[in-house]
This record gives structure tokens, C-alpha cells and sequence, in this order.
């Protein structure tokens, strides 16, 4: 990880919202540095970061009275999302990298909580790069949008392996909540795990990046990115 003095020499990295949330991101060599300073957008003090996906099992979040940091890896098959909390609201941040792609120009985004949801997945899906996990925020919100739900009452939670269902909405919402008789539907390079999601096929913990994910055996020849208790 950088030090201090190296920070200083650091990149500045692009991050839609950023400017919004009165926050700022660096990169430098393989690192990702997020920093909100001071009061956020509608005048409360920034109280803190907490990680919720992603990391390599190497990030660190730090936070002292009016300032809160994310450093984070920031390499190819990233897949970051961290909570960022002022005194009157709260706002999310993620970054991802796709295996196939070049770096991004756009490495990652703060979400606006004010925003219509309909903004806020066009917002989305107009970024170069997409995570499974936002394609699959996206298919649950279509299918809850007939049902009037408040956006933080939304049935289901985001799973890629459900988005085969995404057609049929009685079926996504069963898969969502771990129903043994919807099995998921796993893309190449993933198995469906024990917890009822897609694993992504691997050979160390380095490859997973899941917050709790371990890279442990699927069965007698293959391993795979699972949650440990």
C-alpha cells in the first residue's frame, strides 16, 4: 500500500458525483484512494466509510471527525461498492473494472440518493463499465416498479445467477430469496455455490472480491469465490 509521501504524486482519478459528494479519488500504481472532506452536499459533516463488496481482502477504510477514506486495489475483474455517511445522508460509491476491458476512463461513480431511480439506472447504464451486480439492481427494480414499492422496500436481493428470470418476475423474486426449486443460472467462468449464487471459478483468494469471499473447493478439480461464514 502507498505511502503518505507517495500519495502526494498520485493521479487524479475520475468519479462521477465526486465533485457533487465534495469528495476526491486518486489512483497510483494498482491503489484507489476515495476521500470525502468536510461537509457533504446538504451541509451535514461526513461521519464515516464503510466497505460492502469488494477490497481483495486488502482494503482499509479509515474516518476521523469530518474526513472518511476508501484504499482500495483497483485492478482488472474489480468490483467495488462502499457506503459513505454524512450526518443527514447517506450515498454510495463503486468502481469496476471488467476482465476484458482497458481501464476505464470513468472508474466509478457516487450515487445520488435524491435522484428518481429512473436517472439513477440510466445514470448506469450510460458509464463505459457495468457490474453484474447493477444489471441485476436493475432487473429487480423493473419487476417491483407495477408494485408502487417505495425504492427501500424493493423485493429481492441482487443476485447475477437470478438474472435468467428476469422475464418472469414471480420467478426472479423466488430466486432472489434463495428458493431451491428456482436454481440460478451461472455465466462462464462461474458455478452455482452453496449459498445460492454464482461463484466465480479461481485458483487463489486474490481473484475474489467479495468483502467476506474465499477462493475454496467446488468440487474435486475446480475451486471457486464463495462467502465464508
Amino acid at each position: 500500500m502507498p505511502s503518505a509521501e507517495e500519495w502526494a504524486s498520485a493521479t487524479k482519478a475520475n468519479v462521477d458525483g465526486a465533485t457533487e459528494a465534495h469528495c476526491d479519488a486518486l489512483t497510483l500504481r494498482e491503489w484507489l484512494r476515495v476521500t470525502c472532506k468536510g461537509k457533504g452536499p446538504k451541509g451535514g459533516v461526513v461521519t464515516g466509510v464503510e466497505l460492502k463488496r469488494g477490497g481483495h481482502h486488502e482494503a482499509i477504510t479509515q474516518s476521523t471527525p469530518g474526513e472518511a477514506t476508501l484504499v482500495t486495489p483497483y485492478l482488472r475483474g474489480a468490483d467495488i461498492t462502499a457506503e459513505f455517511t454524512w450526518a443527514d445522508e447517506k450515498r454510495t460509491f463503486s468502481a469496476s473494472w471488467r476482465y476484458l476491458d482497458s481501464k476505464p476512463e470513468v472508474i466509478g461513480r457516487f450515487v445520488n440518493p435524491d435522484l428518481p431511480r429512473g436517472k439513477m439506472v440510466i445514470t448506469f447504464f450510460g458509464a463505459r463499465s457495468v457490474t453484474p451486480h447493477e444489471v441485476s439492481a436493475y432487473n429487480l427494480w423493473e419487476c417491483n416498479r407495477p408494485t408502487g414499492r417505495p425504492d427501500d422496500e424493493i423485493e429481492g436481493d441482487p443476485n447475477p445467477g437470478c438474472d435468467a428470470y428476469k422475464d418472469d418476475c414471480e420467478k426472479l423474486f423466488a430466486c432472489t430469496r434463495g428458493d431451491p426449486s428456482v436454481k440460478v443460472v451461472c455465466r462462464e467462468g462461474t458455478v452455482p455455490t452453496a449459498d445460492h449464487r454464482c461463484g466465480r471459478i479461481c485458483e487463489d483468494d486474490f481473484q475474489c472480491f467479495g468483502t467476506h469471499e474465499k477462493c475454496r473447493p467446488f468440487d474435486r478439480e475446480v475451486k471457486a469465490c464463495q462467502d465464508t461464514p
